[in-house]
């Protein structure tokens, strides 16, 4: 996994199960279980961590299970351990090498203003290590 080296506002530890919805203007890090959905500039799931609920964010990175959608994200990680059931908007995914998706896949436009930036013209891209 490759997760942010920022300051995390928002830690579920492991071995902590939490009720209730998330809305952080930073970074979520999920490491235990979270039943409830997650509105995040960044959601970070690690590897045996587990959330039911849906997820929009900026970006989202999986090492765990994700049981919902996630909505209008810009980009989405899938790593190795990943698995989401649910659909996936994003306006990038990259599915890692045995990372999982049983859902519908869409790809979503960026805003108006950031449509022509090089930045912002985004592709699915599947990594293998093989």
């Amino acid at each position: 996994m490759f997760f942010s080296k920022e300051c995390v506002d928002t830690i579920i530890a492991r071995g902590t199960e939490s009720k209730g919805d998330i809305v952080s203007r930073g970074i979520v890090r999920v490491e235990g279980v979270l039943i409830g959905n997650v509105r995040a500039r960044r959601l970070e799931l690690a590897r045996g961590a587990k959330i039911t609920g849906w997820v929009c964010s900026g970006s989202v990175e999986v090492a765990g299970t994700v049981e919902g959608d996630i909505l209008k994200s810009g980009a989405v990680s899938v790593f190795g351990s990943g698995y989401i059931r649910g659909d996936v908007e994003a306006q990038s995914l990259t599915l890692h090498d045995g990372g999982f998706i049983d859902g519908r896949l869409k790809r979503s436009r960026p805003a108006p203003d950031e449509q022509d930036s090089p930045a912002t013209r985004h592709k699915v891209a599947v990594a293998s290590t093989g």
